[in-house]
């Protein structure tokens, strides 16, 4: 999924983004189209490790334009240092936009109305009883793993990587600075844990 060579070039592309080269931050966006779409089609499987996403906003095309979208907006007013800080702005920002989505739907007057469940991403896709079943849960989630990440950033890193990214452990021992098989594994457990007991409280 991504190389130490891969990692290195992003890095390279990100120092340049930094010093306001457009073209880097486009090729950077670019690069991110399928990570992101994968981000998307992992999270909102039926086979998400963590907790149900409640509400399916757009397919996994969509999110990731959208959030490419919301980085070349960001551009002047972000500055990242490395690979891993993209990738927690990243997961910050498609979860932001399920969040966001959330809280309008469950606070609407109307509620989420007659719209149901699609088969397809086709269509936007919404399911009603749970939305509101998984809402607070999920926003809790989100706002524990923000905190992780402030806390234990390589746990939480790691974490993400493996359940919500869907990497494998190589390209996570990539991505956390080579660091031993038997070290990403302990960091995954840590952060489950700590999530999953901090959830039940």
């Amino acid at each position: 999924m991504l190389s130490s060579k891969d990692k290195d070039h992003l890095n390279n592309l990100i120092k340049n983004w930094n010093a306001g080269d457009v073209n880097a931050r486009n090729e950077v966006v670019t690069l991110l189209q399928p990570l992101i779409k994968h981000f998307s089609e992992v999270d909102f499987s039926s086979k998400n490790k963590v907790i149900p996403t409640p509400v399916v906003l757009f397919c996994p095309n969509d999110i990731a334009q959208t959030v490419s979208l919301k980085l070349v907006e960001k551009q002047k007013s972000i500055h990242i240092e490395s690979v891993n800080d993209l990738f927690i702005l990243l997961r910050k920002m498609v979860y932001g936009i399920i969040v966001d989505e959330v809280r309008k739907l469950t606070s609407s007057r109307h509620g989420l109305g007659s719209r149901t469940l699609a088969d397809t991403c086709d269509d936007v896709l919404f399911a009603e009883d749970k939305c509101f079943e998984h809402s607070h849960t999920f926003i809790e989630f989100k706002i524990l793993l923000d905190d992780l990440e402030e806390k234990s950033r390589d746990q939480a890193l790691a974490f993400s990587f493996y359940h919500l990214w869907g990497f494998d452990i190589a390209t996570i021992q990539t991505l956390l600075n080579d660091i031993s098989e038997r070290t990403v594994w302990r960091y995954i457990e840590f952060a489950h844990k700590y999530l999953s007991e901090q959830l039940k409280q």
